[in-house]
């Protein structure tokens, strides 16, 4: 009984199954293009953002400096917007470089050279069919 149990967990582990292919999504130009206006509005809301709160934190940090005001009491609150600030600047870079590569993945949309397996009659060997493909460039 373990050695028929044994044999068909075996027999389903190691047989292919050819039911479903393999599908790669292939987007549209439209596709990147959105990508990379929503990456490229990401960029500029993170930079922008925190321009402002690194400006707001050096003036904050400025007026509470015991140097030119004595009479204030020192706080952490300018210096730790000011970090914030520049880490925010420093993090939408990112979504800049992610915005220009979708821009050139929708410039050169390509459907490239793919390989299908396909089934030999009466074995549980497959074989590669080559398909065309075709590149789009700008």
């Amino acid at each position: 009984m373990k050695s028929i149990l044994f044999s068909t967990v075996l027999l389903f582990v190691v047989t292919t199954s050819y039911s479903q292919g393999v599908v790669e999504k292939t987007y549209s130009q439209e596709y990147y293009l959105q990508k990379s206006k929503s990456q490229k509005k990401l960029g500029w809301i993170l930079t922008g953002g925190g321009l402002g709160l690194a400006t707001g934190g050096f003036i904050t940090l400025t007026a509470h400096n015991p140097l030119w005001n004595p009479k204030e009491p020192q706080t952490t609150i300018g210096a730790t917007m000011t970090l914030i600030g520049l880490a925010s600047m420093a993090v939408g870079v990112f979504p800049f470089i992610s915005a220009g590569s979708y821009k050139r993945k929708a410039r050169s949309v390509a459907i490239g050279p793919t390989h299908i397996s396909l089934p030999q009659p009466g074995t549980a060997v497959t074989k590669a069919a080559p398909a065309v493909g075709v590149q789009i460039s700008f």
